[in-house]
């Protein structure tokens, strides 16, 4: 009859009888525990039980009878423990049988000598298959299976109580696992079930603690990732990668364009993705903005559920309206066109203004081109210097192009093409577009602003030099800084468009121009040039330079150009000063030629000047009508 209520090996297995998972009942482990300590102390007083403190003392000491108990300890792990003396007394050996007694529970020690998934532990003594061993876990497990090698030994391969592998994350940092060596297996009695019930009923414990985190950015709880912004959460390096994260904000917290994020298998190839790296610094995970669930497709986080007023009552999403923010190319978009064509769609609030900008040292791959819409409250800008583009842009495509009445964003930047792509801002078909003071595009493949069929831009103070820098043949033809056509109207007052391939500014087709204390000097062809019953204004406008002529009006045109200087000395090699052709007419009064190779104002087939106060050698004698005109002065 055992002097035990119940067997060791009974309390600690792992399965019942019928090989089902079991849990240790601590009630039967405590009852346990108690007779043995009862025994051992009884044998230490009654002086029945030998103790020894190394094994040689022991094996000389072989006068005592058959099946007398001695215990050693202090000799080393391996083999300390108790023994039963073999034969009669004066002969015979002694036979290691067990632990010493109260050494079945056994607490390891994980200095994190190992890694998360291979750990190395010790204990103080040598481990075997009738001990409870208490494991520290310094560190989550990232892969499975997981294996221990406890004092230098084989490494054991972790098990659940049910004999599987442990799960990506099933040994949570901080936690302490019961189990027993089964051959070569470590079989756990604490599951990683029951460890992961208890570190998220903790977890909901302290949320109240950790709300404060959500506002500098960091991580509320394991079970539930919260950011402020997506920035943010990219810094987020766990050792296992959430199914979701969420986001109160895209740049900022309340935004306007809060995400729940899913855990994806590859990077997406559209935009409101992101990446975060895992604890290891080498694993990277991506997160893609996710739908709602249970509602219908197409709503993030901030949108607003209505119903439809159809007859089949079916629900829409309304997005919410956008506040006053700004987005990165390329962090937050790839690209100026993704990020609208994501954007530009969505209700703003009202004066909120979004501003698009490219970061520091980012090349443009692609253009924009929009078409109706208004996008006045956007604005692009540059976080520092130039914008250029990358050598992979697409030699025929704008930079910008709107057209069918289009409202453009307004540029805040300025770019250099460095001759790629080709025009830097086309507006057609009753488009428009604000371009700041200081703003433009310079080196353009082909025209750096062109506005066609009664579009409009306002470019006042703006940069346009270098037009047709490509070298294209379409370039050598009319390549020009500023352009208005058929109807368009371009105010352009205090700009530079200065070495255009071709000509300076130019408008046609009764369209209208005001370049008033403009630049145009050292272009191709014409500095300023006005046909087809076009109009510009150019007051104190500069063309010297010029390969043709410095102010060109033909076919009707109109340019009134007082105080324009087109050859103010002698270093100028403008051919022509102020020439008009074809019925056209020239305001140049006080106007300034009288360094050219020609005639500072020449008239041809029917045209006028006004030369009045103006310098500079003349076509024709002063007030004399002729076949080819006038000039009055």
């Amino acid at each position: 009859m055992s002097i035990f209520s119940k067997l060791g090996a009974l309390i600690f297995a792992p399965t019942d009888a019928a090989g089902n998972p079991r849990q240790v009942i601590n009630h039967d482990a405590q009852v346990w525990s108690t007779e043995v300590e009862r025994i051992v102390q009884v044998a230490l007083e009654g002086g029945d039980l030998l103790v020894y403190g190394s094994l040689s003392a022991l094996n000389a000491d072989l006068d005592h009878a058959a099946n007398t108990g001695a215990i050693l300890i202090g000799e080393s792990i391996a083999d300390d423990g108790l023994y039963m003396k073999q034969g009669a007394s004066g002969s015979g050996s002694w036979v290691k049988i067990g632990n010493v007694p109260g050494q079945g529970f056994v607490r390891a020690t994980n200095a994190g000598a190992g890694t998360p998934n291979t750990i190395a532990a010790t204990t103080p003594v040598a481990v075997n298959e009738t001990q409870l061993i208490l494991l520290p876990i310094t560190a989550a497990n990232t892969a499975s299976p997981v294996t221990v090698a406890f004092n230098g030994g084989v490494a054991l391969t972790v098990k659940t109580v049910s004999g599987n592998d442990v799960a990506v994350g099933g040994l949570p940092a901080g936690s302490v696992m019961l189990g027993v060596v089964q051959g070569g297996d470590f079989r756990l009695l604490s599951d990683q079930a029951s460890a992961a019930i208890v570190a998220a009923a903790e977890a909901a414990a302290s949320r109240s603690e950790a709300a404060a985190s959500v506002a500098s950015g960091s991580m509320t709880t394991v079970i539930d990732p919260q950011f402020s912004n997506v920035a943010t959460a990219r810094a987020f390096a766990p050792a296992v990668a959430p199914e979701y994260i969420r986001t109160a904000g895209l740049v900022l917290a309340g935004d306007g364009r809060g995400a729940l994020y899913r855990l994806v298998a590859a990077e997406p190839t559209h935009a409101r993705k992101f990446p975060i790296t895992l604890a290891d610094g080498v694993t990277v995970k991506w997160y893609e903005a996710a739908q709602m669930t249970g509602v219908p497709t197409g709503g993030f986080i901030g949108d607003t559920l209505i119903k439809n007023s159809d007859a089949d009552g079916d629900y829409l999403w309304v997005p919410r309206a956008l506040s006053s923010t700004t987005y990165r190319i390329p962090e937050d978009y790839p690209t100026l066109q993704t990020a609208f064509n994501e954007l530009g769609g969505l209700p703003k609030r009202t004066g909120a203004v979004i501003t698009i900008r490219i970061s520091s040292g980012h090349l443009l791959i692609s253009g924009l081109r929009l078409s109706r819409g208004d996008y006045s409250h956007f604005r692009i800008t540059s976080e520092s210097g130039d914008i250029l583009l990358s050598p992979a842009f697409p030699a025929m495509s704008h930079i910008f192009y709107g057209d069918k009445g289009c409202v453009m964003p307004s540029l805040e930047c300025l770019i250099d093409a460095e001759g790629r792509g080709r025009t830097g801002i086309y507006l057609d078909t009753g488009a428009s577009m604000l371009i700041d003071a200081g703003a433009g595009v310079i080196r353009a493949g082909y025209f750096g602003l062109l506005a066609n069929r009664a579009s409009k831009a306002v470019a006042n103070g703006t940069n346009f030099r270098y037009a047709g820098s490509s070298g294209s043949t379409e370039a050598l033809v009319d390549a020009t800084g500023i352009s208005a056509r058929r109807g368009s109207i371009i105010h352009a007052d205090d700009s530079d468009v200065r070495d255009a391939v071709k000509y300076g500014v130019s408008s046609s087709q009764v369209s209208q121009l005001s370049f008033n204390n403009g630049r145009a000097a050292s272009c191709g062809s014409y500095g300023i040039r006005a046909e087809e019953g076009a109009v510009i204004d150019c007051w104190g406008a500069q063309a010297r330079d010029a390969g043709i002529a410095g102010i060109y009006a033909w076919q009707g045109a109109v340019i009134n150009a007082r105080h324009a200087d087109v050859a103010k000395n002698a270093q100028a090699s403008t051919r022509r000063g102020f020439y008009a052709a074809e019925g056209s007419h020239i305001n140049a009064h006080n106007g300034i030629a009288n360094a050219v190779l020609d005639f500072g104002f020449e008239v041809v087939t029917g045209s006028t000047i006004n030369a009045s106060g103006g310098l500079g050698t003349l076509s024709q004698n002063a007030n004399a009508i002729t076949a080819a005109g006038i000039i009055y002065q």
